[in-house]
C-alpha cells in the first residue's frame, strides 16, 4: 500500500474516533441539562442513582470502542511511519496518534466530572443561596 491509502485510512479511522467523542459529550451534557432542568430529580435519590448507572454503562462502552478504534489508528501511523521513512519527500512527515492510555485517563476523568455533577445537581448541592434564606447585608460578594 502507498503512504497515501495508508494516510486516507488513518484519518478515516481518526474521523470515527471524533464521532465517537461527538456521541460521548452530547450524552454526558444532555444528563447533566436533564438533571438540571428535572425537579423530580432533585426529591428522588432512586433516579439520580438510576441515572447515573446509566451513564457509567454508556461511558464504559464508549470507552472500550474509543480504544479499539485507537488501536487502529496507532496500527496505522506506525504503518506510514515507517513507510515515511523510505521516501525521501516524506522524510519529515509523522504520525503522532493518541497513546491509549493518555485516552483512558482523559475519558475517566470526563465520566467522574458528568458523575458528581449529576450527582451535586440532584441533591441540590449546586445552589448558592437558597430563595427563603436571609443574607447577611455585611458579607461581601465577589464580583465574579
Amino acid at each position: 500500500m502507498s503512504y497515501s491509502e495508508i494516510f486516507d485510512i488513518y484519518m478515516t479511522q481518526a474521523a470515527v474516533t471524533g464521532e465517537q467523542w461527538k456521541f460521548f459529550s452530547t450524552v454526558a451534557l444532555a444528563l447533566i441539562a436533564g438533571t438540571i432542568g428535572s425537579d423530580k430529580m432533585k426529591s428522588n435519590k432512586q433516579t439520580s442513582l438510576i441515572i447515573i448507572m446509566c451513564f457509567l454503562f454508556v461511558a464504559t462502552g464508549n470507552l472500550l470502542a474509543l480504544v479499539e478504534v485507537q488501536n487502529v489508528v496507532i496500527e496505522l501511523g506506525e504503518i506510514a511511519n515507517q513507510i515515511a521513512l523510505t521516501e525521501p519527500q516524506l522524510a519529515m512527515v509523522r504520525l503522532n496518534p493518541t497513546p491509549i492510555l493518555q485516552l483512558i485517563l482523559f475519558h475517566v476523568v470526563c465520566d467522574i466530572c458528568v458523575v458528581y455533577a449529576i450527582y451535586f445537581i440532584s441533591r441540590g448541592s449546586w445552589v448558592v443561596n437558597e430563595p427563603n434564606k436571609e443574607i447577611n447585608k455585611d458579607t461581601v460578594v465577589p464580583p465574579f
